[in-house]
């Protein structure tokens, strides 16, 4: 049969053979109480009388490993509602792209959106390839942000994303 021991604030897995005298087993109501006022372990300690109750021998010990056990306990809750320290925000903004845009590039987003602008649905065949977000905004070439533009859609457009111009056209239609 394997006990629970408690030896030098370690917790142990261990047969009834290797508890030493001063071990800490753990009791069938959660505390440790040293092993030498358990009776079943007389023959270990011979020179120990068993007659006493284990109440007085364990006094000691076992106030001290629970109030170790609840300062521990303690010290997880405080942690864990501990408030976090505010990390710094980053930036939205990206580094610019500078990358050039090859006309092979350009042909397949035309072919695509079929010469009809992103923006105001015209058809317009001498549009130009607009990036949904801007290249000031660190914008990519891949094809995914890459849209057909009616010149005067582009045009205005300037440096904003493509959602905000939209907002920016929805809210002069309105007016």
């Amino acid at each position: 049969m394997s006990y629970t021991v408690l030896r030098n604030g370690c917790v142990y897995y261990l047969p009834s053979s290797a508890i030493k005298e001063d071990d800490l087993v753990q009791a069938t109501t959660g505390e440790y109480l040293p092993a030498s006022s358990y009776p079943e372990f007389s023959q270990l300690f011979p020179n120990r009388n068993f007659s006493q109750g284990s109440a007085d021998a364990s006094n000691g010990d076992a106030w001290f490993f629970t109030l170790i056990l609840v300062a521990g306990i303690g010290y997880l809750i405080w942690k864990a509602f501990e408030p976090t320290p505010q990390r710094r925000r980053r930036s939205a903004r990206r580094a610019p792209n500078d990358e050039y845009l090859p006309e092979w590039k350009k042909q397949i987003v035309r072919e695509r959106d079929e010469e009809i602008c992103a923006y105001c649905e015209a058809h317009d065949p001498n549009g130009h390839v607009d990036h949904r977000v801007s290249r000031k905004n660190g914008g990519t070439n891949h094809l995914n942000n890459l849209v057909w533009a009616c010149s005067p859609c582009n045009l205005s457009k300037g440096a904003m994303n493509g959602r905000e111009f939209r907002r920016l056209i929805s809210s002069q239609v309105r007016m």
